[in-house]
C-alpha cells in the first residue's frame, strides 16, 4: 500500500498559500501612537481567525509602515497589490489616505480604512470603506452635550495646518458651534511642524477669554 501511494503523494499539489491581507500603519512618525496599536489590532484578528478555522495559514498578514506620510503609504500599497494582497488596510491617517487609496482604487484593490475620519474617503471609490466614524458625524453630537452640560457660550478654536483630520475637524467643529449658538471667539491655524506655533496659537486663543477650547489636531503634531 505504502509503494503504492508514494507515487502519488509525491506527484501531489502543495497546498495553496493562504490570501493575503495588507496591513499599512504609522509605526513610526508623529502618528506612531496610533499606527503602533493598529498593528497589534490586526495581527490579534488575523491570530484569531486563524485559531478558530482550526489550522494555521487561513490568511496570511503581510505589515508595512507608512511614517506618517501619504507617499510611503502609497509606496506600500504598490508593493503589497504587486505582492498578490487581496485587501488592505489603513493607512492610519486622512491625508495619507487621500495619497495611498486612489492608487488601489485604480488597482481594484479593496480598501479598509480603521481611522479615517476626514471627509471625502469613501467618495474616493467604489473599492475604498471605513469603519471608523466621520468627524461630521461625532462632532455635532459632542457639541451638542457640550453646550448643554457646560452652558458654553464662547469658544476659540485651534487647528493644524496642512493636517487633512485637523482641518476636517476645524470645518466641523466651526458649523457646529454656530449651529447651536455658541459664538466662535478666534479661529487659530498653526504649522503642524511647530511646536512654537501651536504655544502661539494657544496664547492667541486664550486672550479671547474663551468658555472652552477645541484643539483639532492629531496625537504627536505639535
Amino acid at each position: 500500500l505504502v509503494a503504492a501511494l508514494s507515487p502519488a503523494l509525491a506527484g501531489a499539489a502543495d497546498p495553496p498559500a493562504p490570501p493575503t491581507i495588507g496591513a499599512v500603519f504609522s509605526q513610526t512618525g508623529p502618528a506612531a501612537v496610533y499606527g503602533q496599536q493598529q498593528v497589534k489590532g490586526a495581527q490579534l484578528a488575523v491570530d484569531d481567525l486563524n485559531a478558530t478555522a482550526g489550522f494555521p495559514g487561513l490568511l496570511a498578514l503581510q505589515l508595512r509602515d507608512d511614517a506618517s506620510t501619504g507617499e510611503t503609504a502609497k509606496a506600500a500599497f504598490t508593493s503589497l497589490i504587486d505582492g498578490g494582497a487581496v485587501a488592505l488596510l489603513g493607512p492610519t491617517l486622512s491625508g495619507a489616505a487621500f495619497i495611498a487609496d486612489p492608487l488601489a482604487q485604480l488597482r481594484g484593490t479593496p480598501v479598509l480604512g480603521i481611522s479615517n475620519t476626514a471627509d471625502g474617503i469613501t467618495e474616493m471609490g467604489d473599492n475604498i470603506f471605513r469603519n471608523s466614524l466621520a468627524e461630521r458625524v461625532v462632532q455635532p453630537q459632542t457639541v451638542k452635550v457640550a453646550k448643554r452640560r457646560l452652558r458654553l457660550r464662547r469658544v476659540a478654536i485651534v487647528w493644524a495646518t496642512p493636517d487633512a483630520y485637523s482641518k476636517a475637524s476645524n470645518t466641523v467643529f466651526r458649523r457646529a458651534l454656530r449651529a447651536n449658538g455658541v459664538r466662535v471667539t478666534t479661529d487659530r491655524p498653526f504649522a503642524s511642524d511647530s511646536p512654537a506655533a501651536l504655544g502661539r496659537a494657544l496664547d492667541a486663543a486664550a486672550k479671547t477669554r474663551p468658555d472652552a477650547l477645541v484643539i483639532s489636531v492629531a496625537a504627536g503634531i505639535g
